[in-house]
Formats: structure tokens, C-alpha cells, sequence
């Protein structure tokens, strides 16, 4: 339609504010992208604000670091990232929610052979609070990552208890057999001893009885 990127993509916002309300499930890629950054994040953040007040659900991706503040801060708003393995240079589809996403621009760069000193340059040009903000993110992804390890750990080691647990029962109900299974045998052989001692003595006295006659 002859539109740029950004005007293409506000004349849908722009319809799609016109139309949401209760009961309505927003979806939006990029919202604010296609302009200037600071303008983009703040016009995304009254566009949210705006959809939130007309009573719909919104969901929004975005690398805006002033939306994952605003996530932040705002009470009813979360952040939530898909988990990426920069090694890889793969998404591992997990969703993690709570932990806005971390910009991986120079990561992924650096992995696909950009020469180190236009990495530092670019990293030099970042301002201190940006780089703050992404430190924090990425120190709350690793404690995440460690949380989840030791999580995984204790329930290997729960599964491990359980099964232990599970065949120790099994041992116990196979001795308690043998020993109720023991006991009964010794019953019947010392039920069986006394019958004969009876017998044995009964043909004694049948004996003396039979002596004394002669």
C-alpha cells in the first residue's frame, strides 16, 4: 500500500484499538518497531497501557529494554522469554516466565566471526544503564539455570529415594514371608514332634499295662 514499515504497521495498531475490549486477546510482533527507538518503546508502552484499560489481554514481544522495565514495575504486566543456547546459536523452546529476555546481539555476532573490536566498539557505545540492565537480566538467567539444575537434581534424588524406599519394602515383605513362612514351619514340626512323643508314650503305657497283666 505504499506504506513504510512503521506507517504499515500503525494502521493496524491503530484498528486493532478500535476494535479491542473485554474478553479480546491482543497478539503483537515487534510492537513499536520500524521508527526511532525511544519513540518506538514509548509509543509500545501507551499502546499496552491503552489496550489494558479497554479491558483486553495483551500479549507482546519486543527488544524494547524500557518495556522489560515497564513489565518490571507494572503491577498485572509480566515478562516472560523463550530460552536461547548461545552456543548453539539455537532456541531450546522453553518458556520461561518472570525474566525478560536478554539481547544476544553480540553474543550471536561474535559466535558468527564479527571481528572482536567492532563487538567492543559497539559495547563501548552502549550506555551504562543499558549494559547494567542486561547484567542483571543475565545474572537472573543464570540463577534461574542453576535453580533449575539443583530442582532437577532434587527430584532425580527424590526418584532415587523412592525407588530405594520402594525396594526396601520389597525386601521387608519378602523377609516377613520367610519369617511367617519359618514360624508355621516349626509349628507343624513341633505339632508333629508332640503327636509322636504322644503315640510313643501311649504304646509305652499300652506295654506296662500289657506286663503287668502277665
Amino acid at each position: 500500500q505504499s506504506l513504510s514499515t512503521f506507517s504499515s504497521h500503525m494502521k493496524t495498531i491503530v484498528e486493532i484499538l478500535s476494535e479491542a475490549g473485554p474478553g479480546s486477546l491482543t497478539l503483537m510482533d515487534e510492537l513499536g518497531a520500524g521508527t526511532d527507538p525511544v519513540e518506538g518503546a514509548a509509543l509500545a508502552t501507551a499502546i499496552i497501557e491503552r489496550l489494558r484499560e479497554q479491558g483486553a489481554l495483551v500479549a507482546s514481544t519486543s527488544d524494547y529494554a524500557e518495556l522489560k522495565t515497564y513489565a518490571l514495575q507494572t503491577e498485572g504486566v509480566e515478562n516472560a522469554s523463550c530460552e536461547f543456547d548461545v552456543a548453539t546459536l539455537k532456541p531450546t523452546y522453553k518458556l520461561i516466565f518472570g525474566i525478560p529476555g536478554k539481547s544476544n546481539a553480540f553474543a550471536i555476532s561474535q559466535r558468527l566471526g564479527l571481528d572482536a573490536d567492532i563487538i567492543e566498539k559497539a559495547k563501548a557505545g552502549i550506555d551504562s544503564q543499558s549494559l547494567a540492565f542486561e547484567d542483571v537480566i543475565r545474572a537472573l538467567e543464570e540463577k534461574r539455570q542453576q535453580m533449575e539444575s539443583q530442582l532437577q537434581q532434587a527430584r532425580r534424588d527424590r526418584e532415587k529415594a523412592e525407588e530405594e524406599k520402594r525396594r526396601a519394602e520389597q525386601a521387608y515383605q519378602a523377609v516377613e514371608q520367610d519369617r511367617k513362612s519359618l514360624i508355621e514351619q516349626a509349628r507343624d514340626q513341633a505339632q508333629e514332634i508332640i503327636q509322636q512323643a504322644r503315640r510313643a508314650a501311649e504304646e509305652s503305657m499300652e506295654e506296662l499295662r500289657r506286663l503287668r497283666r502277665e
